[in-house]
This record gives C-alpha cells, structure tokens and sequence, in this order.
C-alpha cells in the first residue's frame, strides 16, 4: 500500500512539473519571437533610413555636379555677349549715329553673330531713352526712359561697364508683353553720354536652352536667381521676377525657417547643398533637396546663382530594390529565429516526454507487488 501511495504521488509531480515547463517553454517562446520580430524590424527599418539618406546625397551630388557645370556654360554664353557688346559700343558708326544705315548694319551683324534664339534683339538706344534702331528690323521707337536700369547708364561711373537690367517686361520690339533680360552698355562720346546699345535676351529661351536639360528628374525645377533672392528664370511658371524673401515671409509655411536659412547661405555666392520645404505658387507644399552653383557677371558687378531643386519623392524609387531585399533578410531572419525556436522546444519537450515515461515506468515498477 505505501509503495502504491508513493508511485502516485511522483506521477502527481512529474505531470505537475512537466505542466510547469510546458507552460515556461510558451513564455520563452512568446518572448523570443517579439524580440526576434522587434529586432529584426528595427535593423529593416534603420537600413532603410540609411538607403534614403544615401540615395537623397548621391542625387545631390549628382545634381550639384551639373548645376557646376551647367553655370560654367552660362557663364561663358553671357561673357561671350558681353565681349561683343563692349566692342560695339566702342565702334566710331555706333558712338557717332544713334539711327542711320552704318550703326544699323553694326545691329545686324551682332545680333547675325549670336547664332542662338536666347538672344532676341540688338537695339541702340539714344541719350533720351528712345529706341531708334532694332536688328529685328522693328521701327518703332519705345521709350525706356522709365525702365529701371536706364538711370544708371547715365552716370559716368558706369562708362566702359556692362550693365544688366534684371528681369523686366519687355515694352516694344519682337519681345513686347514677354519676361527679358537686357544686356546694356553705356554709349560715350568723350564725357559726353550718348545713349546706349543693348541684347535683349528672352527668359524662355534662357529657360529651354540651359534649364530644362537640368530635369534629372519628373519633378526637378531649375531657377536662377539674384542676390536679391528674385527669380530671373525658372522651369516652374509664374516664377518669373517673384522675391523670394517676401514670399517667404507672407506665407510662412511649415518648415520655411529653413527655406530662410537656404536663402541667405544663396546669396553669399558659395556652391552648396539644402534640404528644406518649399510652398509653390499653385499653394503645394513639398520638400526639395536643393543643389547650387554662383554665376558671376559683367565683371563681377551681376551675381546670379543657379538653384535645380528635386523632390525628395523622386529619392523613394532608387531604395525600392534596397528595402525590397532588406524585406526578404527580415523575413530569414525572422523565420530562421522561430526555426531555432521550435527546434529547441521540440528537443526540450521531447527529453521531457522521455524523462516522464521513464519516470513513470520506474513508478509503476516499484508499485508492483
């Protein structure tokens, strides 16, 4: 009777303590898959971060390489002008004749020697702001005596200086009612100033010619802009002439402290990168990754600075194969961490199994009489 008594209280506690393990082995397993899970997650996750991050700074650098570049070529365009304009305005049938045949043929030849659309117009302008001779053959004259950068020829400081008028409409000629930018150099006879020959030079065809190859992207805009923060160009319409710095201020959009920021390290004239929001004029708001280049003009006197800036959108494509593999190293991960898991348990509860019955054959035994 005793040894009866006694075979079943040790199957009572082998059946409590295998119970108890069972119920251990749920734990760890729970545990040990959240961990697993969470882990693996958290390394999907912060790889991820890091590819974007990295796709973000090699568009960028992409971008800033071409924006160099692309400044360097505008550079060259305008100088090139400007060579032309100041050997022009020095010749003896320009200083001597505001209209008549000899300065008109002048006209032609220069405008004949641009060989590009982005140069619409050569006018020769007298010392009362009227225009009397055009190379497009256009005869009327219109008087810019009340367009801004005509005061300026005037003064004597600005003899022998190449002038840019800035972006502004244009009031006669073949470019009448579109955005243009006015190449200017003063006329002299002696002291005595004597008007003034100009290039007129058409703000989309600067847009065509040497913006829009800078699209790397579906949504890259390209804009150059002065030292004032005024758009002069740019890919995105009704930008033309739009101050950026009182843009920003009148609208405040989420983040502009850094679009701010931005501004004032453009206008410095040094080549860099930003990352900052941007509220167009159509009211949408994305953030862009900005690239920029200075163009320095006339001599120095003219800073422009070239701006491409890319959606950060367009980095996602590049890290769709890089978070489609890091999906595939996440699921592994995880199913060979349960595979271990289960491999464990499965081993644990079969030396379990094992142990009992071996317990309980040894129990039975010693119940025998």
């Amino acid at each position: 009777m005793k040894k009866l008594f006694l075979g079943s209280h040790i199957r009572k506690r082998l059946d409590c303590y295998k119970y108890y393990l069972q119920g251990n082995y749920n734990w760890v397993f729970i545990l040990y898959a959240v961990v697993s899970v969470t882990v693996g997650f958290c390394i999907y996750n912060s790889a991820g971060k890091m590819a974007l991050e990295k796709s973000e700074e090699q568009m960028q650098h992409r971008a800033t390489v071409l924006v160099k570049a692309e400044a360097s070529l505008i550079k060259l365009f305008f100088e090139e002008r400007e060579k032309k304009l100041l050997y022009m305005a020095n010749l003896p049938e320009i200083i001597n004749n505001t209209d008549g045949p000899q300065a008109q043929k002048v006209l032609n030849s220069v405008l004949a020697d641009a060989h590009s659309e982005v140069v619409n117009d050569v006018i020769r302008i007298d010392k009362d702001g009227l225009v009397t001779l055009r190379a497009s053959g256009v005869t009327t004259e219109d008087d810019i005596s009340k367009i801004g950068f005509f005061p300026w020829i005037q003064d004597i400081k600005n003899k022998g200086k190449v002038l840019y008028s800035g972006s502004i409409i244009s009031p006669g000629g073949l470019s009448k009612g579109n955005n243009i930018v006015a190449i200017v150099v003063p006329v002299w006879k002696g002291n005595t100033f004597n008007g003034a020959v100009a290039k007129i030079i058409l703000i989309n065809e600067v847009v065509d010619e040497f913006l829009k190859p800078l699209e790397i992207t579906n949504q890259t805009n390209s804009v150059l802009i002065d030292n004032q923060g005024v758009v002069q160009a740019a890919v995105f319409p009704n930008m033309d002439g739009l101050n950026l710095f009182d843009y920003t201020q009148k609208y405040k959009w989420k983040g502009y402290e850094d679009y701010l920021s931005f501004l004032n390290n453009l206008i410095k004239g040094r080549e860099g990168k930003a990352k900052a929001n941007f509220r167009y004029p159509d009211g949408s708001v994305s953030e862009r990754l900005y690239s920029y280049a200075p163009i320095r003009l006339a001599s120095g006197d003219y800073a422009l600075n070239l701006v491409v800036c890319i959606s950060e959108k367009d980095a996602l494509p590049y890290t769709f194969v890089f978070y489609s593999n890091q999906f595939v190293v996440l699921v592994f991960f995880v199913m060979t961490s349960l595979g271990f898991i289960f491999l464990g348990i499965f081993v644990s509860v079969t030396r379990e199994k094992t142990a009992y019955l071996e317990g309980f054959k040894e129990g039975d035994r010693e119940d025998k009489p």
